[in-house]
């Protein structure tokens, strides 16, 4: 509502148009695709509407891992999901810090995050070239009796702080954990006016070292942070999760599994309870939620962490969905604007 009276909402370009009612051909083909490609060039850039025409999205099986009697599937690379799936094996390899021993846990995450991201060093590119170096990782892992390369911190560049994640299960038990993201807000800051599409800067996840897997070049996809999780007993959903977070996601990620199947706790407790992450910056932050024995317990420990403000973009906002009986259980954080509904 406006000056009083009620505005119509902006009809969508005649091309945005076409383009839904034809689907995806509708969008790589034709005028909306020649209207991307013309607006790209404009501003100095390279893209070509046979690009557009050319892409192909990957069917990717995901990586697995075993944690306290569930599988957790990830994303594979392009994706620093892999992390995520290291930090919980690690965590079950010492035995997850017991419920009460807060400072335990969250020492306990800060120390396997740094372990996860050193074994994962130049394994995060796009999957032609990298699609088997994480899972390698990953077995590597669980083959040594030891967990070799703590306190390697690994080379993070992909940092995005807009992304939204969307979480559905159906009466049948089917799940999806979805993440979308255009990496910061308003991605580019590039529109074209004649779609209305805004162009991600996904590109800021590459690099330029020519002797880096991720080094910048065509028809390569960038190494980005995106971690939909879904958690599996029996081989079917038992529970859908994400969050989003920039290189926060594994990390969350990690504490809430860890929280809810290894130490019993609802998600509602869960997803309320202090959390602690990492900058873009490459901070690791605990949350002034946290109360002062916790925080004096961590700062005594590791000094270098510093205390972050409740519901700052690194801590994310988890959302989940988990099978309850015959029926499903959802919570959505109040970090961010979230929602569940149920039908």
């Amino acid at each position: 509502r406006a000056g009083g009276g009620w505005c119509r909402p902006p009809r969508a370009p005649a091309p945005v148009a076409a383009a839904a009612a034809a689907g995806a051909d509708g969008f790589y083909r034709g005028p909306v695709a020649e209207s991307m490609a013309s607006c790209v060039r404009d501003n100095g850039g390279l893209l070509t509407t046979a690009d557009l025409a050319a892409y192909e999205p990957l069917w990717q099986a995901p990586l697995e891992a075993g944690f306290e009697g569930c599988q957790v599937c990830t994303m594979p690379p392009n994706s620093w999901a892999a992390a995520l799936l290291l930090q919980l094996m690690a965590m079950q390899r010492e035995g997850v810090a017991a419920p009460g021993d807060e400072a335990g846990f969250v020492l306990q995450g800060l120390r396997t995050r740094s372990l996860a991201y050193g074994l994962l060093e130049g394994c995060i590119a796009d999957p032609d070239l990298a699609g088997g170096k994480a899972a390698a990782a990953l077995e590597a892992f669980r083959a040594s009796p030891l967990a070799k390369g703590a306190g390697a911190a690994g080379r993070e560049r992909n940092h995005g702080i807009d992304t939204s994640n969307v979480l559905v299960v159906d009466d049948a038990g089917n799940a999806v954990s979805l993440l979308q993201s255009i990496f910061i807000p308003f991605g580019s800051g590039v529109l074209d006016a004649g779609t209305g599409v805004l162009f991600n800067n996904r590109m800021r996840g590459f690099s330029t070292d020519a002797g880096d897997p991720n080094c910048v070049a065509p028809k390569k996809r960038p190494a980005q942070t995106l971690t939909p999780v879904l958690v599996m007993k029996d081989r079917q959903a038992w529970m859908a999760c994400s969050t989003p977070g920039g290189p926060g996601q594994t990390g969350t990620m990690a504490q809430f599994i860890a929280r809810v199947v290894a130490r019993g706790e609802s998600i509602q407790d869960a997803i309320a309870a202090p959390r602690w992450s990492k900058t873009l910056t490459g901070d690791f932050i605990l949350e002034d939620s946290a109360d002062a024995r916790l925080r004096e317990a961590v700062l005594r420990e590791e000094p270098a962490v510093k205390v972050a403000p409740w519901g700052s973009v690194n801590f994310g906002s988890v959302v989940a969905i988990m099978r309850d009986g015959d029926g499903w259980l959802g919570c959505a954080d109040t970090r961010r604007n979230a929602a569940v509904h149920g039908w």
